[in-house]
């Protein structure tokens, strides 16, 4: 009896002008929807094909180039059709062993993380979906992607952009309860948060995922803020206190969370404090975790930016 073929071997991802390399594997899923007839006599009868789709899940180097390769999206493409918005639609898997696997049609469909400090690179796990050519049948034999032999010859990686370093935390609040340069236990992460609402018509794959929500959630825990400082943050009571009805994000301030020594910084827009916590222990710090949430604002009919990334 021969010996087995054991494929193994990294890969890169290419897609819209951009070449992720990633920290450990990429994920090819493909996920099927199905229904089971049903027979009283003879129970199951097999399943049957609803519609299908495939994602690639994986977690970036994190080579801080083009930030708008990761975070494709903005309020302004809320109700868009995530496989319309990309310019170059196709998604390549470029294996080391030098297989070409290329898809017709992807787009992200989850923006990764951005871990801010010295303990983790700068972005966490993301994942793009891909579907079928829709401009051919299903029973093409390239409706889906095409696999051919193909040595990898990208020379894009640079060690040199990926970058930690302290970040510091500062918004105005209300003008009296305020983060001013404020340090974190373990750095800072800010995470988009993105509904999708996938359409798969009758007798065909996921055609289209439509954006239905978009927005930005800051996370991170402080180190000298005393108890009274805290709560008085987050606008508990008193006379800045925020009350039901009334906006988070009343005082109508920005976030930013800085560093000198990686020469990043972003600012998020408009943040209302949303939840805190504190810790009685022996060793913990007292400081539990705060979160901040952004809110849509207009300038003459215009959503700004949730984000604003600047990378020196």
């Amino acid at each position: 009896m021969s010996e087995p073929n054991i494929i193994v071997g990294p890969a890169i991802i290419q897609h819209n002008g951009a070449t992720f390399y990633t920290e450990g594997n990429i994920t090819e899923k493909l996920t099927r929807k199905t229904r089971q007839p049903n027979t009283a006599m003879y129970g199951p009868l097999g399943a049957r094909l609803v519609s299908q789709m495939v994602e690639l899940s994986f977690t970036p180097v994190g080579e801080i180039k083009d930030a708008a390769k990761f975070f494709p999206y903005t309020l302004a493409d809320i109700g868009s059709n995530i496989y319309d918005l990309p310019s170059d639609k196709t998604v390549t898997i470029w294996t080391k062993a030098g297989q070409k696997i290329v898809y017709a049609e992807g787009a992200v469909r989850k923006m990764p993380q951005l871990n801010l400090g010295v303990q983790k690179e700068w972005l966490g796990d993301m994942s793009i979906g891909v579907k079928a050519n829709r401009t051919v049948e299903y029973t093409d034999a390239a409706a889906w992607n095409t696999i051919s032999a193909s040595a990898l010859s990208d020379t894009s990686f640079d060690p040199s952009l990926i970058k930690t370093g302290r970040y510091l935390v500062s918004w105005a609040g209300d003008g009296v309860n305020a983060l001013v340069n404020e340090g974190t236990q373990d750095g800072v992460t800010i995470s988009y948060e993105m509904g999708l609402a996938e359409k798969a018509p009758d007798g065909y794959n996921v055609v289209a995922e439509i954006i239905t929500s978009l927005k930005v959630v800051v996370r991170f825990k402080p180190l000298s803020l005393t108890e009274e400082q805290l709560q008085n943050l987050m606008g508990l009571q008193g006379a800045n206190a925020i009350l039901p009805g009334e906006r988070l994000s009343k005082f109508n301030q920005d976030m930013t969370v800085e560093s000198t020594t990686a020469g990043l910084s972003v600012r998020v827009n408009k943040v209302g404090p949303m939840d805190m916590s504190r810790l009685y222990g022996l060793t913990d710090y007292r400081q539990g975790e705060i979160a901040f949430e952004s809110a849509m604002t207009l300038q003459a009919g215009v959503p700004d930016p949730l984000i604003t990334l600047t990378i020196s």
